[in-house]
């Protein structure tokens, strides 16, 4: 869930401070809705997202840098070294608990086959 008044405070800070105030405030909400709701790890490259929004890369990477500044989002390195992971706050985003998080569960189905032998099928419902 996101913390309403800390996502105010994020975009009016993005639309007063930012080099591109239009284009940050699209970036954050594109993240918030591109997140990993139960460990806060943006899910997209910086790529996809300048293609998302329709800027150019470097654009969204200098974003990035202002979210890191403001403490909006932290950064991680790849095992590579090269890739730079984000993760959302958790003042911002809170994470949903486990018993929270909607996994399917697995329901066998009896039935026959050809050969009239009893068989189970497991199949993947949501709760």
């Amino acid at each position: 869930m996101i913390n309403p008044k800390k996502n105010a405070e994020i975009v009016l800070w993005l639309a007063d401070n930012s080099k591109r105030p239009k284009v940050a405030v699209k970036v954050w909400a594109v993240i918030l809705s591109e997140l990993c709701p139960y460990t806060g790890l943006v899910k997209i490259n910086r790529d996809w997202l300048a293609d998302r929004i329709g800027c150019r890369a470097d654009h969204v990477g200098q974003i990035m840098k202002d979210l890191v500044q403001i403490e909006a989002v932290t950064t991680s390195r790849g095992h590579d070294l090269r890739r730079i992971f984000y993760t959302v706050s958790e003042e911002i985003v809170q994470r949903q608990e486990r018993e929270e998080r909607e996994e399917p569960a697995m329901k066998p189905t009896k039935y026959e086959d050809k050969n009239g032998n009893m068989c189970f099928r497991l199949a993947i419902f949501s709760k």
